[in-house]
């Protein structure tokens, strides 16, 4: 069970940093840990404690709920979608990537 439950929380951590474009050696150095055990914990080897979990989620911009259990936060984001929705279909991917952008560079 444990490690079923490590492989599914190590799996949400690759998808968010992957998704957010950060390689292993960017995420661990925003969670300051090794890029090592950065591996190990997306392979589901390793747990971490609940400092570096808490420190993962400021860096995934994600709740513990989504790291440790798969459920998504509900939040307003309506405004967003609306004006996601006034925007031609051709251009969606480049401004899914701005948001991006902009949200990573608010870590900085």
């Amino acid at each position: 069970m444990k490690n079923e439950l490590n492989f599914a929380i190590g799996n949400r951590v690759r998808k968010m940093r992957e998704y957010f474009g950060y390689t292993r050696e960017q995420l661990a150095e925003k969670v300051d840990i090794s890029i090592r055990f950065l591996t190990d914990i997306e392979y589901g080897s390793k747990g971490m404690s609940f400092s570096t979990l808490i420190r993962m989620c400021e860096a995934l911009h994600v709740t513990t709920d989504y790291i440790l259990l798969g459920r998504e936060e509900y939040t307003d984001n309506s405004k967003i979608v609306d004006a996601f929705k006034t925007v031609d279909e051709k251009y969606i991917s480049g401004a899914e990537e701005l948001l991006k952008t902009f949200i990573k560079a608010l870590d900085a």
